[in-house]
């Protein structure tokens, strides 16, 4: 019990008031570097330079605004090597440009900082974006400076904003035995390696049937779906409802009922499973084939449902949107082939097709932000 005391008062009276105190460095050196290193690079004091650097580094870590001017400073100087940073630097340069990044610092995080990667007061948020503006500025003037088809190229290229000419540079064959390239390829073969990801749709389309069904009419269709992809096969289950009248009302006599409706009241209860065919970037075209029950409820106030099976199959297109391309919106082109029922009334066998639309959530533990993040 003593000793628990003791580590309790030992957290409160020394460790927090410690990491609070290494927290404020960070932000006031940051907020100095902010400031300082223009006027150093500007007035060519490389010196200087580094001795801010490596003060800025000690207090602050690995931070994303440090390992940037540290690269940019190295080539700036002539003495650019890739030893100056290791397989951390693929979250530095997938945070570059992510508005939404969060690193730990000292401890901390701050997931409200719009930019930069450490957590700090206001004077610290204004402090990085003339930061960004002046590294901006600095790698665009290296630039012309760098020898092409090497590492510092695609460094000057990413953070003076040309990042779709960095990326096209760090796949060709002139950076494939850096440092960088080797991190690049590790990254991807782990994002790469698919987790099942559930995924939450809406839908919204038009159903069109033929054969004998087409005396009920054409129709909206409005649904739910519910499933998984993982290594380019997709399965779902749908939920589907198309409510309204028939153009012709049609005879039913069955289970002991009998009578004329032109109630629709239409729902589809299936499983569908497909394959991707096509990946590309945030882009998919799929195929897939469905099997499920398709209900009609002719009298509102009867238990009566005519059943039948519904045989699907067709081919869709989705693209992943955001950050972090957890939202998905696609379109599908559907052919069903439905079976009969009601077989003592009118035939309502047919065929059909639908136009689906989807927009819905698919989560991916921050898999699709990083490839976003790298050029993909």
């Amino acid at each position: 019990m003593i000793q628990s005391r003791f580590i309790f008062l030992w957290l409160f009276i020394v460790a927090l008031p410690a990491a609070a105190m290494a927290n404020s460095d960070c932000w006031e050196n940051s907020v100095h570097a902010f400031q300082l290193a223009p006027e150093f690079v500007y007035s060519d004091q490389p010196d200087s330079l580094l001795g801010m650097l490596l003060e800025w580094e000690d207090t602050c870590g690995e931070a994303e605004p440090v390992m940037r001017l540290k690269i940019l400073a190295a080539i700036w100087d002539g003495a650019f090597q890739e030893a100056i940073y290791d397989s951390r630097i693929i979250d530095a340069v997938i945070w570059r440009y992510d508005p939404k990044r969060q690193k730990k610092i000292n401890g901390t995080v701050d997931p409200d900082l719009a930019s930069g990667g450490i957590a700090g007061p206001a004077d610290y948020a204004f402090g990085i974006a003339s930061f960004d503006t002046f590294t901006t500025d600095l790698a665009d003037q290296l630039l012309p400076h760098v020898s092409p088809g090497t590492v510092q190229e695609f460094f000057c290229l990413f953070y003076s904003g040309k990042v779709d000419l960095a990326f096209e540079l760090l796949h060709s064959e002139d950076l494939a035995g850096s440092d960088l390239r080797w991190y690049y390829q590790r990254e991807m073969s782990y994002l790469k390696q698919e987790q099942a990801r559930p995924v939450f749709a809406l839908t919204g389309g038009y159903w069109r049937p033929s054969g004998e069904l087409a005396r009920v009419g054409n129709h909206t269709q409005w649904g739910v779906t519910v499933g998984v992809r993982q290594d380019r096969w997709i399965g779902r289950l749908v939920l589907e409802v198309r409510p309204g009248r028939t153009d012709y009302p049609y005879y039913v006599n069955s289970e002991g009922y009998e009578g004329l409706s032109d109630r629709f009241d239409n729902v589809y209860l299936g499983l569908e499973v497909g394959r991707e065919l096509v990946s590309y970037g945030p882009h998919r075209v799929d195929v897939f084939a469905g099997l499920g029950f398709d209900g009609i409820k002719p009298f509102w106030e009867e238990d009566l449902v005519l059943g039948t099976v519904n045989a699907n199959m067709g081919f869709g297109y989705r693209v992943f949107l955001g950050k972090s391309r957890n939202w998905i919106a696609g379109v599908d082109y559907r052919f069903e082939a439905i079976g009969t029922r009601n077989n003592a009334g009118t035939d309502l066998s047919g065929e059909a097709r639908c136009l689906r639309f989807s927009f819905g959530y698919s989560y991916d533990s921050g898999k699709g932000r990083r490839l976003s993040g790298i050029g993909h």
